[in-house]
């Protein structure tokens, strides 16, 4: 939602901001609202090239947002923006070409490391982006035509192996081999795609190098597959070797869980802060959770509270991959609704 400098304007003494500033006060919407209930305030100055430079900030100050726009009612950005963290770290600065974001974006790392950097054409990914892990190490490198995965994508664990190689079309489509593995070096998962669709044999194994399964697709279609055991057995019994992870007792279970563990911040509720927050954790082969992250939050009161009521969680049922107990990365949204 844009929001304009309407009504409450006040012109700021050019000590202070600057000749031809003028201020706006917003609440947590962004939306204009008197200063005693603001949570941000929008600084707005015409530069000498009669470009207008907007900052945000919180009340206290801290830097959220700053930006060059093509003219006062700031509809169309133009120019060099840099977005931060609700602390005033660094997340993310790049250039916007009449309202489209343009040429090298990058996104940091809360430490002030670089965690990926690309190029956009016209607001699309476009040519090399490359990824790196908090701790330097390359993470993902490939490149992007019109918004989508073209020619060979590696990733890579954080000390440096590699964890997965794959090839895309020009509609970004899985194409030609394909293969993932462990931390250790060996091979995981190996096969074939045409347009996104696995064919022919697909081998998956375990850590220790025996094969867990054999398995033959059609046009995407698992037509057969055997299974074995890591000591090398045949598992003869195939009822189970494929299932997601899940909370005990299942979907219904875990909303009822949520809903008796978590609290509404009351300052967030008097601020009229409100959202979806989107929680991203990984459910170990022992079921336990680790590495809880929020993907998407609304409010550091609110990511809180979302990420203390992940901790509290039991131990989930594991997931299944081809008859491999395996680790699985898990995204939970949790709304929060003042209605």
């Amino acid at each position: 939602m844009r929001y304009l400098a309407v009504l409450i304007l006040i012109t700021i003494s050019a000590g202070l901001f600057g000749a031809d500033t003028t201020t706006v006060f917003l609440d947590y919407r962004k939306d204009e609202i008197k200063k005693k209930k603001a949570y941000f305030y929008q600084n707005i100055t015409k530069k000498k090239n009669g470009m207008w430079f907007e900052s945000i900030h919180l009340m206290d100050g801290t830097i959220q947002s700053t930006g060059t726009y093509s003219s006062k009612d700031l509809t169309t950005k133009n120019g060099h923006f840099i977005f931060y963290t609700i602390n005033g770290k660094k997340d993310e600065e790049g250039n916007y070409v009449d309202d489209e974001k343009n040429g090298i974006w990058t996104t940091y790392y809360s430490s002030g490391s670089k965690k990926l950097e690309g190029v956009y054409a016209n607001g699309e990914r476009d040519s090399i982006w490359t990824g790196w892990h908090e701790n330097g190490q390359l993470e993902l490198i490939g490149s992007y035509e019109k918004g989508e995965r073209v020619g060979e994508w590696n990733s890579y664990f954080s000390n440096g192996t590699l964890w997965e190689n794959s090839n895309y079309n020009e509609e970004g489509e899985y194409i030609g081999t394909y293969s993932k593995y462990y931390k250790n070096g060996s091979i995981r998962d190996t096969g074939n795609y045409v347009d996104d669709k696995k064919v022919g044999e697909w081998k998956y194994y375990f850590k220790n190098g025996q094969v867990s399964c054999e398995a033959m697709y059609e046009n995407g279609n698992e037509i057969n597959s055997s299974y074995w055991n890591s000591d090398g057995s045949v598992q003869s019994d195939t009822s189970n070797v494929n299932r997601d992870p899940h909370f005990p007792g299942g979907e219904a279970e875990m909303y009822k869980f949520l809903g008796q563990n978590l609290t509404y911040p009351t300052e967030a509720r008097d601020n009229n802060i409100f959202g979806r927050v989107y929680v991203s954790f990984v459910v170990r082969k022992d079921g336990s959770i680790e590495d809880i992250r929020i993907l998407r939050g609304v409010h550091p009161l609110i990511d809180e509270v979302s990420l203390n009521v992940i901790e509290k969680m039991p131990d989930w049922i594991p997931g299944i991959d081809h008859n491999r107990i395996i680790s699985v990365k898990f995204n939970l949204p949790i709304l929060f609704s003042l209605q």
